[in-house]
């Protein structure tokens, strides 16, 4: 089959993101490198003054204070998630001679920075600059403890280009403090007010633009660890030149923050998603679950198609190749570094239509239930199964709206993957499994369930199958034992009764009819056999 326009512009866009093979990932993130003593960043010409330790290539808000009168450590080592440190923010207090002011605690990649004149007026405070970084990634992940009277500030963002704030104050001092021109200042690169800081004018180079950009808060207080997760926001299609965080204990934006805000913080990682956002035949789009890497295609592919397939990684690569002979498209997305699952490479496999000459087989036959050992069935249940060809040895196992005495239809059993042999008696075996199998109790109440499925049916149609569920309720879940069986599948002719019994009759769907009409199709149950029948 000739396949045209395989590759697409999305493929190829996707591919042409990066070459690299490996991503930059942020240093230090679990803060289990060294940590060194701090000496605050300070506009001033007097000696530096050491508060605290910041642990390697991260930066906390230490308060130098007056020339050390007033002095206040912000951050500390704590245990950390599964390893040995992390970083714990406390917000506080600053001051001298019964004139105090709170100070936000905060760690980031960038500089630390603060002022105040005289007794407590014209304070501001911040970050500055950041780190080297030229990569796109899809999220920021980190654990966290947290006890806190305001929201906690989470600041993520890359741009390209220098943002310069002319005349801006960043020492504490009596008089006027002395003034810098501070480059890339964070509200400066992000966008945001300015109003009641300090500070001159802002110029911004020819080339200047904010890539992507986090600026959220965790409201939640959390004593155990918790996962936080954040998608960042791509402003710019420009590749990033420098990248900074700031994660604060409280508002890090507010000019009242509140004292004894307490943040933990550990294992800081960027996320890189090497999943599929879409595929599509002819524009035609596969629905595409989470966590779901192979599917069938229930069609052809049509002479010629054009096959889509979209990453969802903004750096993703997309790799696909096609089996003619399985009708198998397999797409491989890869990224430079781990998505959420820790995996950097997922493959989705597709498989289309039927094995040349086959088609869908429906069998009509009989079920019995057996719920954590207990009979659902008292007597045999019609029922119908699809036996869907998908390739050679390979075949989808359909069971249509399983239903459970007392608890309704449950919905479709459904086993995508099912391998077949068939040995030289023309007997084909069947094995297959399905995890997380997606149910609906009564309509409302989602069931997850895994499906084991082994069987037989022979060269004269006769079946034997033993579809294996357990319904995921709990540690151990409950088992539930379904058996398809039918005597013969012969198409629409009348066979006859292998014995005397009287003869019962169902409409396909599984019905019970006491009055048949003549012209119409019936299950046939006559003893152990069972038939479909043209009731003459």
């Amino acid at each position: 089959m000739k396949i045209t326009g395989f590759i697409t512009f999305s493929m190829l866009a996707a591919m042409l993101g990066t070459t690299t093979s490996f991503a930059q990932q942020l240093p230090n993130a679990g803060f289990e490198g060294e940590w060194v003593d701090c000496q605050p960043f300070t506009s001033a010409t007097s000696d530096p003054i050491t508060i605290g330790q910041n642990p390697e290539s991260w930066c906390i808000s230490h308060v130098t204070g007056l020339s050390g009168l007033g002095k206040k450590e912000l951050g500390s080592k704590s245990e950390g998630y599964n390893s040995t440190t992390a970083v714990a923010l406390l917000s506080n207090q600053t001051g001298a001679f019964g004139i105090y002011r709170n100070v936000p605690a905060y760690v980031t990649l960038g500089t630390s920075w603060n002022t105040s004149q005289g007794m407590g007026t014209n304070t501001d405070g911040g970050s500055f600059g950041g780190i080297d970084f030229t990569y796109t990634p899809d999220g920021l992940q980190f654990y966290y403890k947290r006890t806190s009277t305001e929201p906690s500030t989470v600041l993520a963002y890359s741009w390209t280009g220098t943002c310069t704030q002319a005349d801006v104050p960043a020492e504490i001092s009596f008089g006027a403090p002395k003034t810098i021109t501070m480059t890339d200042r964070d509200r400066c690169i992000i966008d945001y007010t300015l109003e009641g800081c300090q500070g001159g004018d802002v110029t911004k180079s020819d080339d200047a633009a904010l890539v992507s950009l986090i600026n959220t808060a965790i409201t939640e207080d959390a004593a155990d660890w918790t996962e936080f997760y954040h998608e960042f926001e791509y402003k710019a299609d420009a590749k990033p030149s420098k990248f900074n965080i700031v994660i604060a204990s409280g508002d890090y934006f507010s000019q009242n923050v509140a004292k004894d805000n307490s943040l933990i913080i550990d294992d800081v990682k960027l996320v890189y998603y090497s999943r599929l956002k879409s595929f599509s035949v002819n524009g035609t789009p596969v629905t595409l679950e989470d966590g779901k890497y192979d599917y069938t295609v229930e069609s052809e592919i049509p002479d010629g198609a054009m096959l889509e397939a979209v990453a969802l990684g903004k750096s993703a690569t997309v790799k696909s190749a096609y089996d003619a002979a399985s009708k198998k498209v397999t797409v491989t997305v890869s990224n430079v570094d781990a998505d959420r699952d820790g995996k950097s490479e997922h493959v989705y496999t597709f498989t289309f239509g039927n094995a040349a000459g086959d088609e869908n087989k429906s069998y009509s036959g009989f079920l019995t239930i057996d719920m954590n050992g207990t009979s659902l069935t008292p007597e045999p249940q019609a029922a119908t199964i699809q036996i869907i060809p998908t390739g050679e040895n390979t075949c989808s196992f359909l069971l249509p709206n399983f239903t459970l005495e007392g608890l309704g239809s449950l919905g479709d059993i459904k086993i995508n993957t099912v391998t077949t042999t068939t040995d030289a008696n023309g007997t084909t075996t069947y094995n297959g499994e399905e995890k997380d199998l997606q149910l609906m109790l009564m309509e409302i109440q989602p069931i997850l369930a895994d499906v084991n499925l082994d069987g037989t049916i022979d060269a004269q149609g006769n079946i034997d199958m033993n579809i294996h569920v357990i319904w995921k309720d709990g540690e151990n879940g409950i088992p539930i034992e379904v058996k398809f069986f039918t005597k013969s599948t012969s198409s629409i002719d009348n066979v006859a009764a292998d014995n005397e019994s009287p003869a019962e009759y169902y409409t396909i769907g599984g019905i019970r009819v006491n009055n048949p009409v003549a012209g119409n199709i019936y299950i046939v149950r006559r003893g152990n056999t069972v038939t479909k029948e043209l009731l003459k």
